[in-house]
């Protein structure tokens, strides 16, 4: 007689989730909301409880010319773990906006760049170019709001009183990171999509256009940072985001060590990442039915047993770890015909 395999599809996980909750039929816990219970738990929380090996991989971007901001997808990643490399090349890493902008400062020049004609689509130029473009912040809902921006282009349209000689604001812009010119709101307050655009900018040569005509009496004030491109070597992660310097000047690949959240089941018949997970996910689940219902002795019963399934999913990773010694400043200085491990440093 054959033996029949252990099996780990969402199906045998459904099953031990009511087994273990005690909610056999879907009058008791529905298709759909035990579904969200372990999907929940697998995409979000396993890899919260346990950094495993096998959630280990390299994520890499390539970088655009005279663009120095990028992305980071932190629904799908969990960590970044440095190195960071750049081409090949190990560079400077930081989380530090102080530290990194000690290193390498933004330095804003201020400008006046003439006053209003009275005319439409008038244009102003900023000699010290190309100037750096503004990095959209985090937005949590881009069909609702148009998100936040840290610009460092300020225009700024002023008026002077004859009689007392001191100025007044008319109007402030700042710029979206794609060459456009917004209302100066948007540094901190998201508003209601479409955006208004005020004006262009073209970050390479320092030319500004204003749409509407500003009045002869009115002056034209122009704050940017110039920066000189080049092939990166330092890297700020902040915010979700990649900021490298100097700015680069043509395509370099990034790469980074992350950890990521496991791929969610599709079907029923899907396996886990890792077949033995199932039992872990299962146990997971259910502590998140108990706790949902309140059912605070259930879930102290089975948290036990729940860590005991913790550390079987973790000892692969442990065991994996232990082939590799802690690194040391002196582990590469490796002797021809020998492996790190071989040397006597």
């Amino acid at each position: 007689m054959a033996v029949v395999a252990p099996q780990s599809a969402l199906t045998q996980i459904q099953n031990k989730v009511r087994s273990i909750t005690g909610r056999p039929d879907i009058t008791q816990l529905t298709v759909a909301a035990l579904n969200q219970y372990i999907q929940t738990f697998y995409v979000y929380d396993l890899p919260e409880h346990l950094r495993l090996f096998n959630l280990k991989e390299t994520y890499t971007f390539t970088t655009q010319a005279n663009i120095d901001s990028y992305a980071f997808d932190r629904n799908h990643y969990v960590t970044l773990e440095p190195p960071l490399f750049i081409d090949g090349y190990q560079s400077f890493w930081s989380q530090s906006p102080q530290q990194f902008y000690n290193v390498w400062p933004k330095i804003e020049f201020q400008l006046n760049a003439g006053a209003g004609t009275g005319l439409a689509n008038q244009t102003f130029q900023v000699l010290n170019a190309p100037i750096l473009r503004a990095q959209p912040r985090f937005n949590p809902d881009p069909a609702l709001s148009s998100g936040t921006f840290d610009s460092d282009i300020i225009l700024c349209i002023r008026q002077q009183d004859p009689v007392s000689g001191l100025y007044t604001t008319i109007q402030t812009m700042i710029d979206d990171g794609s060459g456009n010119l917004i209302n100066s709101t948007y540094l901190n307050t998201p508003t209601a999509l479409p955006v208004p655009l005020l004006g262009s900018v073209n970050y390479l040569t320092g030319l500004f256009t204003v749409f509407a005509p500003i009045p002869a009496n009115q002056e034209v004030m122009i704050s940017s940072v110039p920066y000189t491109p080049g092939r990166s070597t330092s890297v700020l992660f902040f915010d979700d985001r990649f900021v490298l310097r100097p700015v680069p000047d043509a395509c370099y690949k990034v790469s980074v060590e992350v950890w990521r959240n496991p791929l969610e089941f599709l079907d029923e018949t899907n396996n886990p990442e890792l077949n033995e997970w199932w039992q872990l996910i299962a146990l997971g689940a259910s502590l998140k039915v108990f706790e949902d219902q309140g059912e605070l002795e259930e879930y102290a019963k089975f948290m036990p047993i729940f860590e005991k399934y913790k550390l079987l999913a973790q000892r692969r990773t442990i065991v994996q770890q232990t082939n590799q010694r802690t690194a040391t400043i002196y582990e590469q200085q490796i002797n021809p015909g020998y492996f790190t491990f071989w040397n006597r440093f």
